[in-house]
Parts: structure tokens; sequence; C-alpha cells
């Protein structure tokens, strides 16, 4: 998505969240941004569970950067995140992008289910 939409993505966490029986939603997406050539991976959590944390859930899910630097964090109900992907930005053929979007996704999503402890099967 192009930087200007890149607030598309705390919004579907914010709709998602009224559906029932949700109490949890993360949103993430890959953010364009083609005159710089930076791509980046945009992530959105929200929560109206008392016991998830979302600042430690999201710094132990993702973890820190080359500079120590935590890819995410928050606050009490919503957290962020914010992935460069970095050497492999800059290419757009629609192949390419499918396999980079298909790639960030399961790696996030073993995180994931690392972080929640569940078998991704």
């Amino acid at each position: 998505m192009r930087p200007e939409d890149r607030d598309a993505i705390p919004q579907a966490a914010d709709l998602l969240m009224t559906e029932e029986n949700v109490h949890t939603a993360i949103v993430y997406g890959i953010v364009i941004d083609e005159e710089s050539h930076r791509e980046t991976v945009i992530g959105s959590l929200r929560t109206t569970k008392l016991t998830t944390n979302p600042d430690e859930f999201l710094k132990e899910m993702l973890g820190t950067n080359e500079l120590g630097k935590y890819y995410g964090g928050g606050r009490r109900g919503a957290g962020g995140f914010e992935i460069t992907i970095g050497f492999l930005s800059g290419h757009y053929e629609p192949n390419l992008m499918e396999a980079k979007w298909h790639l960030f996704d399961q790696v996030i999503k073993r995180k994931l289910y690392d972080q929640l402890g569940i078998s991704p099967d």
C-alpha cells in the first residue's frame, strides 16, 4: 500500500474489534514508498483483553533490530510495529512483491504463534 494509505492498517484493526467475540486483532501490511524505494511492514494490534499488554506482547514477539531498538510497542489496549524490509526493497514486479509478502507474512505468523505458544497447524 502507499504511505498515504497506511492509516488503513489501524483502522482495519479497530473495525475487527467491533465484531462479536473478537477481543484481539492484529493487522499488518507492506507500505511501499516508491519514491525513496523504502518498504516497511507496518502493523497494528488492538485488544480489550485485560491480561494482554500490547507493549510487552509486541516487544517479546518481534524483538529488536541490530541497534537494539524494539520493532514494536504500545500502550493499554493498542500497539503497533514497524519493520524495515531493507535489502529486499525496491523491486515492484508482481511476482517479487507476492514473494516478499508471503515471506514476511509467514515470519510474522510464526512469531505470533510462538509468542502465543500454539502450533501453526
